[in-house]
């Protein structure tokens, strides 16, 4: 790919970081600490990528780079990454002054770079200190990356660590805690695992041959972190939509369907688990678990369930789900709420699940029911 069109693609994303962080921050409308952290997270990114693009770009040049405009952004992004996790797994914990201890990398590089500044503008000018001073940014990013590196890398681990403690917490349905979707973040620290991994070996060598271009990683890692910040930010307002259906769901009377014949203990009991308890909420409910708590074999129950109730465990807990999201469709309080909070809330895993079943017991989308619902 031309040189050109890299600077484009990455000035672009400069362009779109600035602003994306601009909005979250002076918008009423996200005032969540883990939005305030996510917009900080892009906006020191695009700083650092701009300060370097610039370089890339030759509108300043390496020396020039560090004596005038140089701010280590780089080492403020790995304890925004750890903060905004930490409170979007629970906005209710507090950042201790401990972990504030995070921001040391950044306090020490912007004092040195600060020095480094002054020493430029106070020794006198020869060639011989002019030599020195031009090898202390060279060396300085070199060593200041790797540490970096391994700085992001160790803000990873601990975060992988505490969303694997959110889920193990979590793994027992509860009515008044809505148990987050994290594929997507596992899947992005993932992709920021191999790309620091990879910017650390790059730089190794770089210290070998400065004629290496950064240019594919700045753009994978531009990309991946907008990712980020455009999904977390989304994330974070279905998070907000869920929580308010939840409160109304659980202030709201559930109202069972009416009986039309007996039936046995054990189907009896698993709709009162669904009515009462509303487990099908539980987007992890399986046949196995309500086996378990009926002690009964996981064949019995099903057959239990086709003979009595009419339909198959899935069909029968899908429907449930179906009336919920009606109910939620329909309700004005809701109707600029997205489709993915109100199937989630419904009690399925994602919304291409809620969309393909709403359309078999439907026979239209969810968007064409609340259409028609609003006529």
């Amino acid at each position: 790919m031309n040189v050109g069109i890299y600077n484009a693609l990455i000035l672009a994303g400069i362009i779109q970081g600035l602003f994306f962080a601009a909005i979250i921050l002076t918008s009423s409308k996200y005032t969540t600490k883990s939005s305030v952290y996510l917009a900080l997270l892009i906006l020191c990114f695009s700083l650092e990528n701009l300060q370097f693009s610039l370089n890339e770009m030759k509108f300043i040049s390496d020396i020039a780079l560090y004596q005038i405009i140089y701010v280590p952004w780089a080492t403020l992004i790995p304890p925004f990454l750890l903060f905004y996790g930490i409170k979007f797994l629970n906005p209710k914990v507090i950042i201790t002054k401990k972990s504030k201890c995070l921001y040391l990398p950044f306090i020490v590089m912007f004092i040195l770079s600060a020095l480094y500044k002054l020493l430029v503008a106070l020794l006198p000018n020869n060639e011989e200190i002019e030599a020195i001073l031009a090898m202390i940014p060279y060396y300085g990013d070199t060593y200041g990356d790797l540490l970096n590196t391994f700085f992001f890398l160790l803000i990873i681990v601990v975060l992988s660590k505490k969303i694997l403690e959110y889920e193990k917490e979590n793994t027992i349905f509860k009515r008044d805690k809505i148990k987050l979707q994290l594929t997507w973040f596992k899947v992005t620290l993932l992709l920021l695992s191999v790309l620091i991994l990879v910017w650390f070996l790059y730089t190794i060598a770089y210290a070998f041959d400065d004629e290496l271009v950064f240019y594919p990683l700045y753009l994978a890692a531009s990309l991946t972190t907008y990712w980020l910040g455009y999904i977390g930010i989304y994330k974070i307002g279905i998070n907000e939509q869920q929580q308010k259906i939840r409160a109304f769901a659980i202030q709201r009377d559930f109202v069972a369907p009416e009986e039309t014949e007996k039936t046995s203990q054990h189907s009896a009991e698993f709709k009162r688990m669904l009515i009462e308890d509303r487990l099908f909420l539980d987007s992890n409910l399986h046949l196995e678990g309500i086996a378990e708590i009926l002690d009964i074999s996981k064949g019995h129950l099903s057959r239990t369930i086709n003979s009595e109730l009419g339909m198959s465990f899935s069909d029968y807990v899908n429907s449930f789900r179906i009336d919920e999201a009606k109910l939620y469709l329909r309700h004005p309080d809701f109707s600029n709420y997205t489709l993915e909070a109100i199937g989630l809330e419904a009690g399925f895993n994602s919304k291409s699940t809620f969309y393909s079943t709403f359309k078999k017991f439907t026979g239209l989308t969810p968007l064409q029911f609340k259409n028609s619902s609003s006529n």
